[in-house]
């Protein structure tokens, strides 16, 4: 099955390397990148008005972005001088790479499909940090995120599994939170506080809900009040943002480190459906059987609509689908690998 799986990759990076190029999208979501700094943009389509809304800020500039700490000296990627950017591909997902002359930082985007949801509905962002040293440094991460759905008169800036987050809050790994969203009347962001899946990922240490500008404004740990509003007078009323924080940890010389986070739409029920037991190890919903026909048809639909390749989009939702099912996300048999890989063959004598 593994040597089948591997020819199914290569035949889906193959002809998908052979087609026309298009714009980053899978299913319902948008992706942007940002080449001078490595920034991205994240959106999601409006099925009723066929529209894509941004799910983080509003405006079109690097307000999330990732900090590197080593040794006590934070960078934040981007911006920082340390480090050369580069826009690559990973297996077919679109990956920003940051290196200086001590790390390397490549971090991954990759579509997700939650199980409420008949198409892509979010992303996971994957980052590796490696230390490019012969010597061992303390290397720690932080997310930051610059979201609004929750914004407003009368909103609640974010929920969680247990509570309504209204002021100035800090979540840790044990409290037994698994997820956050910022929602609005028509949209929602839900992003993960713990990792749903094993993924050999660092957990973060603590998530800190606060006023964006008061987050930004500091290198790497900004100072906490309980029950702040989420204002910084006068110029920054009202603006909610949420940063992941994995403290600095001894990372040894030509070793990784590795960062998970997922940013859906709201499905409380996929989070809901996976838990952790002893020794990390993972309950899994059996996933419902591939229907690649029905992939392909929905693909024709879309493409119809959005004036996209239907054939592009097909291999796009395998490629999905094999990803997946690499990850232990979801379950595959022979004869779901077979319909698989007759697909991207007729597709790719198309």
């Amino acid at each position: 099955m593994i040597r089948r799986i591997i020819i199914i990759n290569f035949l889906i990076i193959t002809v998908l390397a052979s087609l026309p190029a298009s714009e980053t999208k899978d299913g319902f979501i948008r992706l942007l990148l940002n080449e001078r700094n490595g920034s991205f943009s994240f959106l999601y389509l409006d099925s009723h008005t066929n529209n894509y809304a941004p799910l983080l800020s509003r405006h079109n500039s690097p307000t999330s972005y990732l900090t590197v700490n080593v040794n006590g000296r934070s960078y934040q990627l981007g911006k920082s001088g340390a480090f050369k950017i580069k826009v690559d591909k990973t297996n077919g997902d679109p990956a920003i790479i940051y290196e200086s002359s001590f790390l390397l930082i490549k971090q991954v985007i990759t579509p997700v499909k939650t199980s409420g949801s008949p198409n892509a509905n979010g992303i996971k962002i994957t980052v590796n940090i490696e230390n490019k040293d012969r010597k061992d440094a303390a290397v720690g991460l932080r997310l930051l995120l610059d979201t609004y759905l929750g914004e407003g008169r009368r909103r609640i800036p974010f929920v969680t599994d247990n509570q309504e987050i209204i002021t100035e809050t800090i979540v840790k790994k044990d409290s037994g939170e698994n997820y956050w969203i910022s929602r609005r009347d028509d949209l929602s962001l839900m992003g993960s506080i713990i990792n749903p899946f094993n993924e050999d990922s660092k957990q973060p240490d603590y998530l800190h809900f606060a006023n964006w500008k008061k987050l930004n404004d500091v290198p790497w740990n900004a100072q906490y009040r309980p029950g702040r509003s989420f204002n910084s007078i006068p110029y920054s009323i009202g603006d909610s943002a949420v940063c992941y924080y994995y403290e600095p940890d001894m990372l040894a010389g030509g070793a990784s480190f590795k960062y998970t986070v997922y940013l859906t739409t709201e499905d409380t029920q996929w989070y809901a459906s996976l838990h952790t037991v002893a020794d990390n190890e993972i309950i899994y919903i059996e996933s419902p059987a591939i229907d690649v026909a029905v992939i392909e048809e929905n693909s024709i639909v879309e493409a119809a609509i959005k004036n996209e390749d239907s054939d592009i989009l097909t291999l796009m939702k395998l490629h999905e689908i094999i990803t997946q099912f690499l990850a232990g996300d979801i379950l595959l048999n022979e004869q779901d690998l077979l319909e698989i890989e007759m697909s991207i063959n007729k597709v790719g004598h198309n």
